[in-house]
Order: structure tokens, then sequence, then C-alpha cells
């Protein structure tokens, strides 16, 4: 069970590695082309070209809830309180960041947006309460 438990952690730990690696790729090649100047990451003072904004807003998402996650998680283990519930609302949370980016990269439609971070946060809020019944 613990292995269903954790496998979405690491799915997320190596998307959100993806993101990084991507937004670097697509930084690179913006200088390359010149469409930003290097300085422009000494103080990040100036707008980023609308496609570089869209990824390095969505690696700071990642950076945001996940977190979060992460922590449900680890107390859930630590508590010992895995439960098949607690594996489904990890899975959840996983698969609606995974779409959540796939929508934020691919057209950025902000209805479809919403609605995949909005059940992501239910499945997390749903982690914690697990976490909080798990405590009495």
């Amino acid at each position: 069970m613990q292995a269903a438990f954790l496998l979405p952690l690491i799915i997320l730990f190596f998307y959100t590695t993806f993101v990084l690696f991507y937004m670097a790729k697509q930084r690179t090649q913006a200088i390359k082309n010149k469409e930003i100047n290097i300085t422009i990451f000494n103080t990040y003072q100036q707008d980023f070209p609308e496609h570089l904004a869209i990824i390095d807003r969505h690696f700071k998402n990642l950076l945001e809830l996940p977190p979060l996650f992460y922590i449900a998680a680890l107390l859930l283990l630590n508590l010992e309180a895995i439960s098949i519930f607690s594996i489904l609302c990890s899975w959840g949370f996983c698969i609606m960041r995974l779409m959540h980016g796939f929508v934020h990269l691919r057209g950025n439609n902000i209805k479809h947006r919403f609605i995949t971070f909005a059940i992501g946060l239910l499945f997390l809020k749903l982690m914690w309460l697990c976490v909080f019944i798990a405590l009495f």
C-alpha cells in the first residue's frame, strides 16, 4: 500500500523537475533568439514574453500547493494512516496537477485550468482531513 501511496509524490517530483528543465531550455532558446537579454535574470524586473511568463508561472505553481501535498502525505505515512481513501486522494491530486500543467502549458484555458486546480485542491483538503482524523 505504501508504494501505491508514494508513487504520486514521486511522479509529481519528476514532473516538477521536468518543468524546471523545460523552462531553462525555453529561456536559453529565447536568449539565443534575442527575445530577451540575459540581464533580465539579474533582477527579474522586466517582463518576460508571454510564452516564457506562462512557463515561469506554472513552475511557481508547482512550488505552492504541492509542498502541502508532500507534507500531508508524509504525515499520513508517519501516522501509519494510509488507507484506500488516502491513496485515491494522493492519485487524484497528482493527476489534477498533471492535467493543470497540460492545460496551463498547452493553450492556457482559464476555465479548464481553474477546474483542474479546484478538483486538485479538493483532493488535497481531503488528504488533510485524513491527517486530522488520524490524530484523534
